[in-house]
């Protein structure tokens, strides 16, 4: 599929180098490079076997940017049973150890 080059402005692209570099979470640093490759123009299937992502996952991401822009690399909520262990458990007793409060 052929699709229009992915234009970034230079402040969304500064913000995506600044997110690669210094993004405390992997899975947005991992987001915003599949962006940048957009940017400079590489395909789909390249970027895929780059950073070893399903090409459905490729254009995913693509479509997300162009709908939601920077809101689309954080995780979004997931469904499912709340955490079992609340902060307010887990914080004190784990406080002094090097272990820390699984989430079952």
């Amino acid at each position: 599929m052929k699709l229009k080059n992915l234009e970034l402005s230079a402040e969304d692209r500064a913000k995506l180098l600044e997110i690669v570099e210094k993004g405390r979470d992997w899975r947005v640093r991992h987001r915003a490079q599949t962006l940048l490759y957009f940017g400079d123009r590489w395909r789909a299937k390249a970027i895929a076997a780059q950073q070893n992502l399903n090409l459905d996952t490729v254009y995913d991401r693509r479509k997300h940017w162009l709908a939601e822009g920077f809101a689309s690399l954080a995780d979004k909520h997931r469904r499912g049973a709340p955490s079992k262990l609340s902060e307010a458990y887990c914080g004190p007793r784990f406080q002094d150890t090097r272990l820390s409060c699984v989430m079952a």
